[in-house]
């Protein structure tokens, strides 16, 4: 008979609890594979104990099944050919691992220290966010989430991957080898303010932030805080669970009764324990006094009374001037302390650094009027009436007694005349944008008011600490503030009855898509985007996709309402179909859409 020569092919170490297959090869002693060795006889021995028994096929092949139940612990294996007429006998010998069973519990997002009960074992996950505990005896186990206790983060069980939405489940080892827990993460954040030149401002002067997030919860805060913020949420994609972060926008910030934010401009995502920074629209004023007849510098200082309906007593400096920086925009009256006269209180709309000009009517100014009326009536009563001039004992001319009257109360009416155009020549709270120095007047002490309105000598707050009463004001501004880069593009498509006024300035800012630096300003219904590397062509002014980015925002891109559809034959008809997205606009919406140029 010829020698023959029998392998085993290398073992793998195996799971416990799953099916696996032992490989042998019969061939001749040296490695040729002779027709003879096809449909021989081989057995299969596991530490001594017959297994089965199984045929080579045409290569000399032959391959053994295990479907029975092994312990963890390492195995002889023993394969023997018995031999024939023309083969000589063989055998092989390997060894065989039986390992134990590893779950992985992946958290989403990834979190150390997340605890869990595996069949009474405590489990912890580990930097990587993952859990590994090994199991030698196939089974079902129970396994439940363990609330969590971090300082630096909140953590609320969401879901797991398997469509299980309890805390409690259970586990069945082996097939189950990998299994992820997606929890919804909140983190606390607190808050500062600068105002547009970057200084910080007093928190004690904020009434309230209202943030709003991309879930649509509402959160309005008294204090900066620092307040636990939901930071993230888990959703199921295609590939298993994913992290969304949930974006935060400032929807306003109340300071004397004002909202001295442009509406969700200022957005963000938040981290453990973060520190966020929030802009605020505060401008510098300038306020002067004069005399409305002569001119003259006049008044103690002005009196400020803000959107919510403090009042403020802010002193004139020794240049007769009164600066008062950080103010909220919004609507102010102004009038002029300490006056011997009338000072009518003038309203300032205040949306950039600015500087009035108050006008006094003076007792001064009452005192020369009315002796100018009074010339006036006197030569208007002596035209005609010369007998008026013997009872007062004044001549009588002859000739010229009207002439003389009339010229008397014609220079009168010139004197009159003159001096009120004078005085009408400056505009009561006349407001420009001078750009002015940041910086508060230094002086006297300001004297502060209740509201009533009267002065309390023994107190001098500054601006920063008048009370604020939270009345929420719109942050629509008027449509001189349309960019000029975007006024034609506004006109042209619809207006205000297509894009609304618009409710922030013109800004530059880096698109995400391109890296290019676009200006960028928000409207009520819209936002446009200016992109210089495209101009001169028809898409220099785009509109921002306003859509796309809050529906990324809130997970659902991949959510069935979202996904693409084929074309269908009724889009034919009503409806219009856009590869581009795979969806279609119908009818009124397809109208308007048309009517504003957008096809």
């Amino acid at each position: 008979p010829l020698p023959t020569a029998l392998t085993i092919q290398p073992l793998d170490p195996v799971t416990v609890g799953e099916d696996f297959t032992i490989v042998a090869q019969l061939t001749s002693a040296t490695g040729d594979i002779p027709g003879a060795v096809n449909n021989e006889a081989l057995e299969l021995f596991i530490d001594g104990v017959r297994e089965r028994r199984t045929r080579t096929n045409f290569a000399g092949v032959a391959s053994f099944p295990i479907r029975r139940f092994l312990p963890v612990g390492q195995y002889t294996v023993t394969v023997v050919y018995a031999g024939s007429r023309s083969l000589q006998p063989a055998s092989a010998t390997a060894t065989l691992t039986i390992a134990p069973a590893v779950l992985e519990i992946k958290t989403v997002p990834a979190l150390a220290g997340v605890t869990f009960s595996f069949n009474g074992q405590t489990l912890r996950s580990g930097a990587d966010g993952v859990a590994r505990v090994e199991v030698s005896t196939p089974g079902i186990y129970p396994l439940e989430v363990l609330p969590i206790e971090r300082d630096d983060i909140r953590a609320e069980f969401s879901r797991w991957g398997d469509e299980i939405f309890t805390t409690a489940r259970e586990v069945e080892i082996p097939e189950m080898k990998t299994l992820e827990v997606g929890f919804d993460v909140s983190y606390q954040a607190s808050f500062s303010f600068v105002d547009l030149a970057g200084l910080p401002v007093d928190p004690k002067r904020i009434t309230s932030i209202t943030l709003k997030s991309s879930l649509g919860e509402t959160r309005t805060l008294t204090s900066p805080g620092p307040e636990w913020f939901k930071a993230g949420r888990v959703v199921r994609r295609q590939n298993g669970l994913e992290e969304v972060p949930v974006q935060w926008s400032v929807e306003s910030v109340i300071m004397g009764g004002t909202n001295v934010v442009n509406q969700f401009q200022q957005r963000f995502v938040l981290q453990p324990n973060d520190q966020r920074q929030i802009e605020l629209l505060l401008y510098t004023a300038r306020f002067t006094a004069r005399d409305a007849l002569f001119g003259f510098p006049i008044g103690e200082g002005i009196k400020l009374q803000y959107p919510d309906g403090s009042v403020e007593v802010i002193p004139f400096g020794p240049d007769r001037q009164a600066f008062v920086t950080s103010l909220p925009r919004g609507e102010y009256l102004v009038s002029v302390a300490g006056v011997p006269g009338i000072s009518p209180a003038s309203p300032v709309a205040l949306s950039r650094d600015q500087e009035a000009e108050l006008l006094v009517i003076s007792y001064l100014d009452m005192a020369v009027a009315g002796v100018l009326v009074a010339l006036l009536a006197v030569g208007l009563l002596l035209v005609g009436r010369p007998h008026l001039l013997t009872w007062l004992r004044l001549p009588v001319p002859s000739h010229g007694y009207r002439t003389a009257a009339l010229a008397m109360t014609g220079a009168t009416l010139v004197i009159v005349l003159t001096v009120f155009a004078l005085g009408s020549g400056r505009a009561p709270a006349e407001s420009t944008d001078t750009p002015l120095p940041v910086q508060r007047q230094a002086g006297p002490p300001a004297k502060s008011t209740t509201e009533t309105g009267a002065i309390n000598e023994d107190e001098a707050p500054a601006p920063e600490s008048s009370p604020a009463v939270p009345t929420p004001e719109s942050a629509v501004l008027p449509e001189e503030a349309i960019a000029e880069v975007f006024r034609a593009f506004w006109e042209r498509n619809g207006g205000l009855s297509t894009f609304g006024y618009p409710i922030s300035e013109a800004v530059e800012q880096r698109d995400p898509r391109t890296g290019q630096v676009i200006t960028v300003q928000e409207f009520e219904r819209a936002r446009l985007e200016h992109h210089p590397e495209l101009s001169g062509t028809p898409y220099e002014i785009q509109l921002g996709l306003l859509g796309y980015e809050d529906a990324a925002s809130r997970g659902l891109l991949d959510s069935e309402p979202f996904q693409r559809r084929e074309p269908a034959p009724e889009d034919n008809e009503d409806c219009t179909y856009f590869w581009q997205t795979g969806h279609r606009v119908c009818s009124h919406f397809r109208a308007y859409w048309r009517s504003r140029g957008l096809e």
